[in-house]
């Protein structure tokens, strides 16, 4: 994937994917709810299935909001970044309802 801002509309976030594998594995899944990507401003993190005795389950949610609140709050102390300027854009089929509560307390923001 690749992250870009628009210079003539500044603010404005474009996402150019580069592994059309993952686009394909995330739409075509016939499984669906196994696949994470997040966008933490420049940074790309991607979740797969943990394996639980020999079947695949959902991606760790709690290790992505664990990941996620540790990219935010490292460029916040570096002074790279405050947290108005900062976006997180998760790609998944998984539903994230469940875990709002948690993402939005670990990363101080409204979900």
């Amino acid at each position: 994937m690749e992250f870009f801002e628009d210079p003539q509309n500044p603010g404005e976030v474009y996402i150019r994917l580069l592994r059309q594998d993952l686009l394909e594995e995330l739409f075509f899944s016939k499984r669906p709810g196994r696949l994470v990507v997040c966008m933490v401003d420049r940074e790309f993190l991607v979740y797969r299935p943990e394996k639980e005795d020999g079947a695949a389950a959902a991606p760790s949610l709690d290790l992505m909001v664990r990941d996620v609140g540790r990219l935010l709050d490292k460029g916040r102390r570096n002074g790279f970044r405050n947290g108005a300027n900062s976006s997180v854009h998760i790609f998944t089929d998984v539903n994230l309802y469940d875990v709002s509560d948690e993402l939005a307390k670990e990363l101080d923001v409204r979900v």
